[in-house]
Formats: C-alpha cells, sequence, structure tokens
C-alpha cells in the first residue's frame, strides 16, 4: 500500500508536540524506544517528557537521554 500526503498533512507533522513516558524508569525500553521515535524525521521539533514511580531509575534515563 502507497500512501499519498498533502502538504496540509505534511506540514502538520513537522509541528512540534509531546510525548509523555509513563514507566520511563524501564531504562533498556526507554532508551531503545527515544533512539527509534528520533530516528523519524518529521519527530525532530518533539518534547519528551519522563515520569516514573522510582525517582533513581528517572534520574537514570535523564541522565542517558
Amino acid at each position: 500500500m502507497i500512501a499519498v500526503m498533502s502538504n496540509k498533512a505534511r506540514s502538520s507533522l513537522s509541528e512540534s508536540f509531546k510525548v509523555a513516558f509513563i514507566g520511563a524508569g524501564s531504562l533498556g525500553f526507554t532508551r531503545k524506544l527515544v533512539k527509534d521515535i528520533l530516528t523519524v524525521r518529521e519527530f525532530t521539533d518533539i518534547h519528551l517528557v519522563f515520569m516514573d514511580i522510582s525517582e533513581k531509575n528517572l534520574l537514570m534515563v535523564e541522565r542517558l537521554v
């Protein structure tokens, strides 16, 4: 299947948006997911938010990302 996007739809993809990671303290999963997201050209202007119940793990994620 081939999808064709209009210029309007394409330009809306380049707008900034926020991605929230709930349970971001899972270091391996979060690191891989962030890496995958950042390889998408249309996601160059995103705001990442990390949330977890473990402050210790959350601080490690912040250092890695």
